[in-house]
């Protein structure tokens, strides 16, 4: 944008103002038609005409004085949007310059500061969400190097261990569907219908079959009968990580799968357990802190509990545990209709 100058912005006002002085020409017209119809004498509209144009001239030169004044703060407001430096600040120093502004002109301020304020929102939340998602690719591709270099190992071992290396193809898998999911979260791409359970959760099993094959851990399966309105893929994808989390920290036993209460269904493992005061924090994003489970784990990424709270609760669900150190946990998924987050 090229610097205000004084004679420029005259002229521009000159330009915006030429229906006044249209008018003002007129009006000086029609006085001198009227003295002459009357045959009056011309002198006295003469010195009218003049002291008018005297009196018109001062006041445009003022007008025009503080026209170039809003201009000149029009464009610091311009070079404040254009440095992304935020125009709210300016907006106030335009408010206090001693320039009056016409009621439109205010209602024009008012509408850049909302839209300001707007932005302003909208450029933190983005911030907070490259934020968010440059740490859990960071996490995540250091995570998942650890079963690739584990499979490595295997393969360049004369005796490969086939189910120690399913095993570990298998979590380079979830970690790839883990962070399709992720992105995915935002999309809000549903498609309710109603899904066996029994359905729903053999899927889930079977996709996490190797894990009980490795580990020798039993399943048991209650009454599964009935169904729920859901989306299939998405509730597939947090019984699937559940169910991983449950053999995961199950050194021996067995992950029982039943219903706790209708509509409730129940995950319970016979692990090593949760430490009360981390419970509540679970589900947070990025929670890594040490747990009745530190033996066998030592840390995880802090992703997979939160990517099941956070789709839970966009398809209406809940989802809670309850743990004791050294008795094992238990995840319910509360799968009765709640209140549909709609944007």
């Amino acid at each position: 944008m090229k610097k205000v100058g004084f004679v420029s912005s005259m002229c521009r006002f000159v330009i915006t103002k030429r229906w006044d002085f249209l008018a003002f020409g007129f009006s000086m017209g029609m006085l001198l038609l009227v003295y002459s119809l009357y045959q009056l004498p011309k002198g006295p509209a003469f010195y009218t005409i003049m002291l008018l144009s005297v009196l018109k001239l001062v006041f445009t030169l003022g007008e025009g004085y503080f026209y170039w004044k809003k201009c000149c703060l029009l464009e610091k407001l311009f070079e404040c949007a254009n440095a992304q430096a935020g125009v709210a600040p300016m907006l106030d120093v335009m408010l206090h310059e001693g320039v009056r502004f016409s009621p439109l002109e205010q209602q024009y301020l008012s509408i850049i500061r909302l839209l300001e304020s707007e932005r302003s929102a909208a450029a933190r939340i983005y911030e907070q969400k490259s934020l968010s998602a440059r740490n859990y690719y960071t996490l995540w591709s250091h995570q998942i190097k650890t079963p690739l270099a584990a499979a490595g190992l295997l393969l360049k071992e004369e005796s490969i261990d086939k189910n120690a290396l399913v095993q570990q193809i298998f979590k380079i898998e979830q970690y790839i569907d883990m962070v399709l999911q992720y992105e995915r979260l935002g999309d809000r791409d549903l498609e309710f219908r109603s899904v066996p359970i029994r359905h729903l959760v053999n899927q889930a099993v079977k996709r996490v079959s190797v894990l009980f094959i490795h580990k020798h851990i039993k399943l048991e399966l209650g009454e599964l009968d009935g169904e729920v309105l859901t989306d299939e893929k998405w509730l597939c994808f947090v019984s699937e990580q559940v169910l991983t989390n449950a053999v995961k920290y199950t050194r021996h036993g067995s992950v029982s799968i039943y219903w706790a209460e209708q509509g409730v269904l129940a995950v319970k493992d016979t692990g090593s357990g949760i430490r009360a005061e981390d419970i509540p924090r679970l589900f947070s994003r990025g929670f890594t802190g040490y747990n009745g489970r530190a033996d066998l784990e030592k840390r995880s990424t802090g992703i997979g509990l939160f990517l099941c709270k956070k789709t839970m609760d966009m398809l209406g669900h809940q989802i809670y545990l309850e743990s004791m150190v050294g008795k094992g946990t238990t995840v319910f998924l509360n799968l009765r209709r709640g209140k549909l987050e709609v944007e």
